[in-house]
C-alpha cells in the first residue's frame, strides 16, 4: 500500500495560472527565435549586398594600378634620376665639400665646343678611382683643349683613350672617351 502526503500549503499547489505562464514563456521563446532568425537573414542579404559592392570596388582599384603602371613604365629611370638630383643637391648645399670642388674644377676645364654625355663612375663618394668621360667635340682640337685644360689645372691627370668621326644632323662630330684622375689639392 502506498501513501502519498501533500504537506505543500493550499496557495502554493499548482493552478491554472501557471499553465497560462509556461505557455506565456513558451510564446515568447518562439518570438525571440523568430526576430534572431530574421535579423541574420537580413544581415545576411545586407553583407552579400556589401560584399558585392567591396569585390566592385577592388577590382576598379586593381583596374587604376594596371592603368598607371602602363602609363608610368619609366618608374625606376625617374626614381634614379630623383636620387641623383637629391645627391647633387645635398652636396651643393654644403660648399667646399670634394665633390663640390670636383665638379666645379671639372666644369671649368669644359670648353664651349665640347659636350659631356656620360661621366662613370657616378656614386661619387669616392673622388680617388679613375673616371672615365664620354662626350661629342666639334673637331679633334676641341678633345686635345679639354685634355689640356685638364693636365694644366693641377688637379686633373688626363688622356684620351678614343676619338671617332660620327655625322650628326648632317654635320661631322668627334665622339670621345677621355679617362682622369682626379687629385685634389691639399688645401680641400
Amino acid at each position: 500500500m502506498k501513501y502519498q502526503f501533500d504537506l505543500l500549503p493550499e496557495e502554493y499547489k499548482s493552478s491554472p495560472r501557471d499553465t497560462i505562464g509556461i505557455v506565456f514563456a513558451v510564446i515568447a521563446i518562439i518570438i525571440t527565435i523568430a526576430s534572431i532568425c530574421t535579423t541574420m537573414i537580413k544581415n545576411r542579404a545586407s553583407f552579400s549586398g556589401i560584399d558585392k559592392q567591396i569585390a566592385n570596388k577592388k577590382s576598379e582599384l586593381a583596374g587604376i594600378y594596371s592603368k598607371t603602371s602602363n602609363e608610368n613604365p619609366n618608374a625606376n629611370r625617374i626614381n634614379e634620376v630623383k636620387k641623383s638630383i637629391e645627391f647633387i643637391n645635398k652636396n651643393l648645399d654644403t660648399p667646399a665639400t670634394d665633390v663640390v670642388v670636383f665638379l666645379n674644377s671639372l666644369e671649368g676645364c669644359v670648353p664651349d665646343s665640347v659636350i659631356l654625355k656620360d661621366l662613370n663612375p657616378k656614386k661619387l663618394n669616392t673622388l680617388n678611382v679613375k673616371f672615365t668621360i664620354n662626350g661629342e667635340a666639334s673637331t679633334i682640337q676641341d678633345i686635345l683643349e679639354f685634355t689640356n685644360r685638364l693636365n694644366r689645372s693641377g688637379k686633373f691627370k688626363a688622356s684620351l683613350r678614343s676619338n671617332q668621326s660620327a655625322v650628326v644632323a648632317e654635320r661631322i662630330v668627334q665622339n670621345f672617351i677621355l679617362e682622369f684622375q682626379y687629385k685634389p689639392s691639399p688645401n680641400n
